[in-house]
């Protein structure tokens, strides 16, 4: 009687779990796999394969990614990954769901700059205001300038 699976989780702190993938689970994503057993990953993408968020590296093993086979070693989109064989992976902590909110300065201002402004500017002074995007794990944060939406500072959170 097949038991399951072993799979091996390494994190960069230097801890190592081991759990057993039975053969019914064994077609779930290698992400939900590894939330069920207290490793939830970075999945802001919807586990489309989008975003890289749930990256992993295979250090030992092979997962089935669509049509295709990955084999260690490798970095893995956990969210399309379904394993196939005893694995060993370590992710890294900026997959992990756990991981410190990022700052982007990479989303698109949308509204128009000077043309209908939420609120009157003072003369001679210099109207700013902070542009936030609150997605599911990253926050982005900037301080434009309203009148030429030019950017004037971001904020990176360590």
């Amino acid at each position: 009687m097949n038991a399951g699976t072993p799979v091996v989780v390494e994190t960069e702190d230097g801890d190592s779990h081991e759990f057993m993938v039975t053969p019914q689970m064994r077609e779930r994503s290698l992400a939900d796999l590894l939330a069920t057993h207290g490793f939830p990953l970075n999945t802001r993408c919807g586990q489309r394969g989008l975003c890289r968020g749930c990256e992993v590296h295979l250090r030992e093993g092979k997962v089935a990614v669509g049509q295709n086979v990955e084999r260690a070693p490798a970095l893995v989109r956990a969210c399309q990954a379904r394993i196939l064989e005893r694995l060993a992976v370590l992710i890294p902590e900026r997959s992990r769901i756990g991981h410190r909110p990022q700052v982007s300065d990479t989303f698109r201002i949308d509204i128009p700059c000077a043309h209908q402004p939420l609120f009157e500017p003072v003369p001679g002074g210099r109207d700013t205001a902070f542009a936030v995007d609150v997605g599911t794990t990253t926050v982005a944060v900037l301080l434009v300038d309203l009148v030429t939406g030019g950017i004037l500072a971001r904020r990176w959170i360590q």
